[in-house]
Formats: C-alpha cells, structure tokens, sequence
C-alpha cells in the first residue's frame, strides 16, 4: 500500500504545472473537484468526443482476449509462444512469479470498468493500447521461464551426448536461436512509414505555419525534424518545440478537426473557431470559405510521396492507421476539388488512390455521398449506397471517430442511410 501510494503521488504535480500558465492545457486545476476530473480522465474522456463511457465486464473481457490471440504477432512472433511453456512451469515452480503476473492481467479488467473503455469492436486501436503494458510484461516474464526451461533441458541432453568443446559453444549459441526466430518481426530495415509521413507532414507546412499537435504522429515526428533534421519548418504551438508566446504564426493547423460541441483546447485561444481540410492539415480560422461545399474548393494539391504500406494492412498498429486515414481523408477531400470544378477524370482517379490507401474509409463513401446528393450528378439510388457504405465503415473500421481526421459521426451516416 505504501508503494501504491508513492506511484500515485506523481498526480500531485499536476496542479503545480497547471498553475505555471502553460501554452497548452485541458483546464485550470484550482479545487479538489477539478484534480479529481483530471485524476480520473474525466476531461479526455469528454475531449474525445464522446467515445468513452463506463466500462462493463462484456467490453473488457473482449479486449483481454483479443489482446492475447494477438500476442504472436505484436510481441515477436515465435519467440511468444514459449510462453505457453512458461505459464505451467511457472504454475509449479515460480508461483511468488504467477501470482502477480496473473494479477497484473485481471486486474486490468476492473480498472477498465472504473476508468472507462471503448465499446469493443474486432479492430479497434485499444486491443493494443488497453493492455499493452501488463500483456508485454507477463508474456515477457512466462517467456524467459519458457525459454530458459526449453534449453536447460536441451542442453542437458547435448551435455550427455557431445564433447566439451561442442557443448560449451552450443551453450554460448543459445542466445542466437531466439534472435533467429524474432528476426522477421524485429527487421526493420526497409520500414520507412514514419519518416515518410514526417517528410509529407513538412511539405503541406506554408511559410511561417505552426501546428497544434494532436498525437505522437505529429509531435515525435516534427520534433525529430525540427531537432535532428534541423528542418525549421517544422514548428509546434508548444514552448518545447520552438513556439515562443509573442510569436504570431501566419497559419496554424492541426489535423484534430472540431465537432459541434467537442470539447477542444484551441477554443480557448480562438473564438470564433473554424475549420477546413487544405492538406493534411485542417487550417484553422482561415478567411471565410463558405458553407457547405464551399470549402472543398480550397483543397491544396500537394505532391505527397507515399511509397510504403505494411502488407498485413488490416493488423496495423493505430499509429500506422492513423498515417492511413489521414492520406485517406485528404485525397477525398482533393477528389471533392476536382468534382466540384468539374474535372471528372482526376476526381475519380484521386478518389481511387483515397480508397486504396484505406479501404472501406467512412469519411470517403460519405464526402462522395453529399457531393452526388448536392450536385445531382449521380442518381438517389449511388447516393443512399454511399451512405449505406459510410454506415458500415463505422461498424467495421478501427473507431474513426478515435483519429478525429473525421467531421462526421456515426449519427450523420445513420440519418442520410435512411433518407
């Protein structure tokens, strides 16, 4: 218990940093009620639009078990299963091990409940997020019993049967059999994913643009330009990242587009906030750009360079569906440029390319859909299939409305399937 509580006291910094008037923050910590909400997740949980509530036993259990049927491939491949050998030696001969490690893993499922979870569907990002740290430290802990067990008892055998300088190099090798079995899950050598989505991230920033970050994909990425590259453009609204308070920037992008009633920091800096898709990025209060379809005719080309894609499309990490959905969204919104200024050809192609780079996009089925629908260029029966479409993305996709590349909900697909 006392060891519980000296983890838990970090929280209490949290109030001190509040009070430090930082360039970016939820909310002001100034009474018990207000570090509790920020303790207990109350205000992500309302930031991210509504997708969180109170977990049940059903949700939780669901993403336990996917999480372990995706060990092998999330956790090293082969290597994994040594594990399952772990797990009764462990049993019955390491149970001061067992016990927390057991522990660790069910644990989980009642924090979940109490801190709230996403309503469980078969490729949703939180299978990995939800219980990524206690499934790697238990599979690692089982694994290393696993392993040693195995080659103890091979190694025994070899003793018996080779020679002592065969024996001795075979022990020293041994490290080598695990390393050759995670080798095609660690090589990473021709994985150029993130670099290549920092470099395309780059080449939408205009003259003196500032982005207000909203997750690892931007931060880590422009920050490793910024510092490493040395690459001045890429410039974050935060003091950390090159941001100075008197600086004005003369744009100011984020790819975190704002819902009616989404609770959003950037309010408190802009008024009057709007929002439009010119790139990757969402401008932000831009000159008027009308309502409706209005702004798709503001759309930049830009020459983006994708040449990467994971094979295993359907297993990527959230951060790889994320990269996706954003080229995804982007080259739909370029498709509703070109539609709208009647370049049939380069709609349809730009549109092609959207959908390959994430199939199924809801975002995508849906954009197509309002065109036909305010354009009258396709018949009622394309539109309503558009949306048919865009409904099902919902069920089937990876919890789009997580990624926040989205200006439309599940509701809005819901109501035009209808019509």
């Amino acid at each position: 218990m006392v060891c519980l509580l000296l983890g838990l006291s970090v929280y209490l910094y949290l109030p001190i940093r509040s009070a430090q008037d930082t360039p970016i923050q939820w909310n002001t910590i100034d009474s018990l009620s207000a570090f509790w909400e920020h303790v207990s997740r109350s205000e992500y949980k309302e930031a991210e639009g509504g997708i969180w509530y109170s977990g049940n036993p059903k949700d939780a259990l669901q993403f336990l078990l996917a999480s372990v049927m995706r060990l092998p491939s999330e956790q090293g491949g082969l290597l994994v299963l040594f594990s399952l050998i772990g797990l009764p030696i462990a049993w019955r001969n390491h149970r001061d091990v067992f016990y927390p490690m057991a522990g660790i893993i069910l644990l989980n499922v009642p924090v979940l409940m109490s801190m709230g979870t996403a309503t469980f569907t078969p490729t949703s990002e939180y299978i990995t997020r939800l219980y990524y740290l206690p499934a790697t430290a238990a599979t690692a802990v089982l694994t290393t019993i696993g392993w040693g067990h195995a080659t103890g008892w091979a190694l025994d055998r070899l003793r018996s049967s080779a020679r002592g300088s065969a024996s001795i190099a075979l022990i020293l090798a041994a490290p080598l059999f695990p390393l050759a079995l995670n080798w095609v899950h660690c090589d990473r050598t021709d994985y150029r994913i993130a670099e290549e989505y920092s470099e395309n991230l780059l080449r939408c920033m205009p003259e003196g643009g500032a982005v207000f970050p909203l997750t690892n994909n931007e931060s880590f990425l422009l920050a490793y330009q910024r510092f490493v590259e040395g690459d001045d453009r890429a410039c974050l609204l935060d003091s950390r990242f090159g941001w100075k308070h008197d600086d004005k920037a003369a744009a100011v992008l984020t790819q975190w587009d704002v819902g009616e009633g989404a609770a959003h920091p950037l309010r408190s800096h802009f008024k009057d906030i709007s929002l439009f898709r010119d790139s990757l990025y969402y401008r932000v209060r831009g000159e008027e750009k009308g309502e409706g379809l209005g702004p798709f005719r503001f759309v930049r080309e830009i020459p983006l360079q994708i040449r990467y894609r994971p094979e295993d499309f359907p297993r990527m990490s959230p951060f790889e569906r994320m990269i996706f959905a954003s080229y995804s969204t982007y080259y739909a919104s370029l498709g509703a440029r070109y539609h709208l200024e009647g370049l049939e050809h380069q709609a349809e192609q730009t549109w092609n390319r959207a959908e390959k780079l994430n199939p199924g996009d809801a975002y995508c089925h849906y954009l197509l859909g309002t065109l036909y629908e305010e354009t009258g260029a396709r018949s009622p029966e394309t539109v309503r299939n558009h949306f048919q479409k865009a409904l099902e993305g919902f069920d089937e996709c990876w919890d789009p409305i997580a990624t926040r590349f989205y200006s439309i909900n599940r509701e809005m697909a819901e109501e035009k399937s209808r019509q």
